[in-house]
Order: structure tokens, then C-alpha cells, then sequence
């Protein structure tokens, strides 16, 4: 039987936190905070890897659906660069929708969105329309308020944010999990 990941990353946690911590000197300050901040990588790694790929997934879906709405707007008086950038993104569909696709090459293709999106409203600013630089901004902050949840969420686990703040990662990933269920 194969280990599973979760299995193999709580076993290098326990072995650093029986084994290599105890053995690091207690006088050298800078190792024993390396090795903490080794054990606690592993410990937000271990809470983040069954969601990783649907992090990507989400990422990707949302971002192709902002990249559409943004194309869609432009169309009206930007035809070609609109044309263009929905070409882009459609050219991505499959890759995105594929349950085979590598969380590798979906972090490549969200990489490729941000690109498409960012030449987007930089189409939409240099149409020099005051309504559709601003209809652009408030699309793109309305992502990026949900976008900036779900990244909040995914390093919740580091205890950066204020106490009592809950961003559970399944929540905001819209997963559902046998406690939710």
C-alpha cells in the first residue's frame, strides 16, 4: 500500500518535532526558528493539499468568467481586441474543464488568464471611455473581493488574521466536506 501524501507529510512533522527540534541547539536561535517554521510549513501544507486542485480550478473558472464578461464589454466599440482576447480564453476552455488537467498546468493557464485580463482593461483604459474604464473597475474589484477571500482563506491556517476570523477554505472554495454535508 502507498502512503498517502497526508499520511507521509504527518510523519516528517512528527519526526520534526520529536527528533529534529529537540536535537537542534537551544543557544542557536535562527535554527530552532527554521525548524519551527519548517514544521509549521508543513502543518499549513497538510491542511492546504486536499484543495489545491480545486483552488486552481476555482481560480481558472472565475477568472475565465471575468475575462468573458470584460471581453464582452469591450465588444461593442474594441471588435478586434475583443475578438481577439475571447479567442484566448476559449483556447483555454478545455484545459480547464478537463478533471485530468495537472494542477500544474492549471496554474499555467491561470497565469495566462491574469495576462488576458490585464490586456483587457488595458484595451478598456485606452479606449478612453469614462463608462467603461469604470464599469471595467468595479467588475475587476468584484472578482478581486472574492479572489482575495479565497486567497485569504487558503493561508488562514498561518494565524495572521484577527482573532475570531473564520475563512474556511472549503467555504470559500464552495466544496462541499463530509462536516458540511
Amino acid at each position: 500500500m502507498v502512503p498517502t501524501i497526508t499520511a507521509r507529510l504527518r510523519t516528517m512533522m512528527k519526526a520534526m518535532q520529536e527528533v529534529v527540534l529537540p536535537a537542534v541547539d537551544p543557544h542557536h536561535s535562527i535554527a530552532q526558528e527554521q525548524a519551527k517554521l519548517v514544521l509549521g510549513s508543513l502543518n499549513l501544507i497538510l491542511q492546504q493539499i486536499d484543495f489545491a486542485h480545486a483552488f486552481e480550478v476555482v481560480e481558472a473558472r472565475e477568472m475565465q468568467r471575468l475575462g468573458v464578461e470584460l471581453a464582452a464589454l469591450l465588444g461593442a466599440n474594441l471588435k478586434n481586441a475583443s475578438a481577439k482576447f475571447r479567442a484566448e480564453i476559449s483556447a483555454l476552455s478545455q484545459t480547464i474543464e478537463d478533471p485530468l488537467t495537472s494542477t500544474a498546468d492549471l496554474q499555467h493557464v491561470n497565469q495566462v488568464l491574469r495576462e488576458i485580463i490585464s490586456g483587457l482593461i488595458q484595451a478598456g483604459e485606452t479606449s478612453g471611455e469614462t463608462a467603461l474604464i469604470r464599469t471595467i473597475a468595479q467588475r475587476v474589484l468584484a472578482y478581486a473581493e472574492t479572489q482575495l477571500t479565497r486567497e485569504r482563506s487558503w493561508v488562514a491556517a498561518t494565524g495572521f488574521e484577527p482573532p475570531g476570523t473564520t475563512l474556511p477554505l472549503s467555504e470559500a472554495l464552495n466544496i462541499k466536506t463530509k462536516e458540511s454535508a
